[in-house]
């Protein structure tokens, strides 16, 4: 490949628009490195080290495709792994932050909750004599898992490459501020602040409700330090990340046409599920929203100023095959 390319006809090792994600990932790469050798948690296993050697090799393969200018599979490459890092990253973080010694948030989110009028326990009713709504919630819960990479691969399909970077910006920069939320509010969930035990919801798969205290409890005590694939649930309340990402996912998509509105109406069952499936109040999903927004907006900011109007063309829509 070396022999094969003129120096002045290779491809850039980083273009301005991959700048702020690349530097998002490095910096928390860092900070969860110097948290595990400064404190005293350990990972019990080696999935999260995996993941990420994987991530990275993704992430490697796709500036060695830019360099050498081997077709479009740069972008997909290096978006799918730098989602999957910071995502990891995200885990890790809310792990080691969840030490936090904030008294728990339940009681002012629940009052929250009520101030808006929304009744928590007429839902809970509500799911118990409708299975099917249920099962859809918790399908709709983890489409969060797949749906990041998806969404890279259609964009740079679609030929929307600046948007992508500017998708992975803004999905890096919400988590960066729901984690430095975290642990100011740190809270255990509704079904075990409520006091509603599992058997409430015999057809509910998910456990992760149920589970927050059995994680947060032990880290703020200082008994746990060795972290497993079971701690590994999702223990971030408030703001919902659940939240975030559906509404960041359907605005990468909106300038894609035929495919916006089903990702809208998705990403719209992905936020409300997350009221059953994470356990999370309603104002944890609108706080989340609100970091999504903020998120977006200063991605758009920064990419502009990188990239000047070429992040955002006026006709990218009408430019795009779908």
């Amino acid at each position: 490949m070396r022999t094969g390319i003129p120096r002045d006809e290779m491809g850039p090792w980083f273009p301005r628009e991959t700048i702020p994600a690349y530097t998002i990932t490095s910096i928390g790469s860092l900070t969860v490195m110097l948290t595990f050798t400064l404190t005293s948690f350990t990972l019990a296993t080696s999935v999260p080290t995996q993941l990420a050697i994987v991530a990275i090799l993704l992430i490697v393969s796709g500036t060695l495709a830019r360099r050498y200018r081997l077709g479009e599979f740069d972008t997909l490459l290096e978006g799918i792994g730098l989602i999957g890092l910071m995502s990891l990253l995200c885990q890790l973080g809310s792990i080691l932050l969840s030490a936090s010694q904030m008294p728990l948030a339940d009681a002012w989110l629940a009052r929250a909750d009520a101030a808006m009028g929304f009744d928590w326990f007429a839902m809970v009713r509500f799911l118990r004599t409708h299975d099917t709504v249920l099962a859809t919630a918790e399908y709709l819960y983890h489409a969060l898992t797949w749906q990041p990479g998806l969404v890279v691969l259609l964009l740079v399909a679609t030929r929307q490459r600046d948007r992508c970077w500017t998708f992975l910006t803004a999905w890096g920069a919400a988590l960066v501020v729901t984690l430095a939320i975290w642990p100011l509010t740190p809270a255990v969930s509704t079904f075990p602040y409520y006091g509603v035990p599992r058997s409430v919801l015999p057809h509910m798969v998910s456990r992760l409700p149920w589970a927050v205290p059995d994680v947060i409890g032990p880290i703020r005590a200082g008994t746990l330090r060795s972290i497993d694939l079971d701690t590994f649930i999702g223990l971030v309340s408030f703001p919902s990340f659940h939240a975030a990402g559906a509404t960041i996912l359907g605005w990468a998509m909106l300038r894609t046409r035929l495919l916006w509105l089903p990702f809208a109406l998705l990403n719209i069952g992905v936020t409300v599920s997350a009221l059953v499936d994470g356990g999370h109040y309603l104002v944890d999903l609108i706080a989340g929203c609100g970091v999504a927004c903020l998120s977006i907006g200063l991605a758009k900011v920064i990419m502009a100023r990188l990239c000047g109007s070429r992040a955002y063309p006026a006709k990218a829509r009408a430019q795009s095959p779908l």
